[in-house]
């Protein structure tokens, strides 16, 4: 009968455990859930103002009246730098705020994702990059057409930290957790710990220190692990990103 009790008691502890890992589970994927519409719909609304000004500019042109008050408009978003028009020989014409005008005339025709954009007429971004502004960013490039020619390109730089940031503004990781956003070479664009903004997944320890988890991370659009390790992906034009939450 003692070794009946004992083991009820053990099975009953089990139990206990177990329903306590599936509830922290649900947890972490319901606040991962949260966390990536939160960005996602962050994402679709830089996307709303730069089809609008994409627009805008097809109608007034790249440069003449009108223009600026388009590039000021799209650069409303959260984490933004500057917006541009480009041409289609990659000369940025004219640049909004006006604290970076110093950079119209400056080509940018030579950077991957000014090309792919004139190419195929079809938005792309950059990864992480110096731009001519000299600020860490990433580049958002949108064909301007009017009556199927190519008039130019409008871009808007946003620094990622802001911009993701801006996003997840009040969604934090539960205590002793960290989420972070990562570019698909595994560099870390934004992070609730600033510390680890800049690293490369597998040296920031957020993939718990393996070579093995960290390349699943960067294979599988979603997915998880031990230690309530859960990831996910976040999509815009040509570019992809994962969001990493740990929840201890």
């Amino acid at each position: 009968m003692r070794f009946a009790m004992l083991f009820s008691g053990t099975a009953v502890s089990l139990a206990c455990l177990l329903a306590a890992g599936s509830v922290s589970a649900e947890r972490t994927d319901d606040l991962l859930d949260r966390m990536r519409a939160a960005l996602q719909s962050e994402l679709d609304g830089l996307e709303r103002g730069h089809v609008a000004a994409a627009a805008a500019l097809a109608v007034h042109g790249l440069t003449e009246a009108g223009a600026s008050e388009s590039l000021l408009a799209l650069c409303a978003r959260p984490g933004a730098v500057d917006c541009a028009a480009v041409s289609p020989q990659g000369v940025m014409l004219l640049v909004e705020p006006p604290a970076y005008k110093e950079n119209e005339g400056a080509l940018i025709g030579g950077q991957p994702q000014v090309q792919r954009a004139i190419l195929s007429r079809r938005p792309a971004v950059s990864a992480l990059f110096v731009s001519v502004e000299g600020v860490r960013a990433l580049d958002f490039e949108r064909p301007v057409e009017r009556g199927g020619k190519l008039l130019g390109l409008v871009s808007i730089l946003v620094e990622p930290a802001g911009f993701f940031g801006a996003a997840l503004d009040g969604t934090a990781p539960p205590e002793g957790g960290v989420a972070a956003v990562l570019q698909d070479d595994g560099r870390i664009l934004w992070a609730s710990r600033p510390d680890l903004v800049g690293l490369d997944l597998e040296n920031s320890l957020l993939a718990g220190g393996t070579g093995q988890t960290a390349g699943r991370i960067l294979a599988e659009s979603e997915g998880g692990a031990g230690g309530g390790l859960r990831w996910t992906t976040l999509r815009l034009y040509d570019a992809s990103w994962r969001l990493v939450l740990r929840a201890k």
